[in-house]
């Protein structure tokens, strides 16, 4: 059996950590028309996860993705809703159906007048293990 040498190792530990940590692979998934964004809701069973370490180190490297453009999450929203100024997405839990094997990040920007609606959400869905974009779930919010 052969092994790397240090500088293949080294190179190869590069090559995977720039694969695994490349900004924008959210963005770009989203490109163009947007078309994985649809309006809706989630159709699964969701559980909203705890801050385990686990979870934590799944979700942080999907929410720099999502965040790393402070216009992003507003330009996501308004394919289907007028979102004032005022009002900016925050990231607000993350849960999991276990039976289709989904990550959903949900994101929430609060209306500052609310007649009907509290505001609006994006929930965004992530297959596991891989953590690819599957869609991106936009709806508005009643007051409850």
């Amino acid at each position: 059996m052969k092994f790397p040498s240090g500088l293949e190792f080294c190179l190869a530990a590069l090559a995977l950590a720039a694969a695994c940590s490349a900004p924008g692979l959210t963005r770009r998934a989203l490109a163009g028309d947007m078309a994985i964004v649809r309006e809706g809701r989630y159709q699964g069973t969701l559980r909203i996860k705890d801050g385990d370490q686990k979870t934590v180190e799944k979700v942080e490297p999907l929410r720099r993705q999502i965040e790393e453009d402070p216009g992003f999450l507003r330009q996501v929203g308004e394919k289907y809703f007028s979102i004032p100024a005022v009002s900016d997405f925050r990231y607000k839990y993350v849960a999991e159906d276990s039976v289709a094997k989904r990550l959903v990040l949900r994101y929430f920007a609060s209306d500052p007048h609310p007649i009907i609606y509290a505001g609006w959400q994006l929930l965004f869905e992530f297959s596991e293990p891989n953590m690819s974009l599957v869609q991106v779930l936009a709806t508005e919010v009643p007051l409850e």
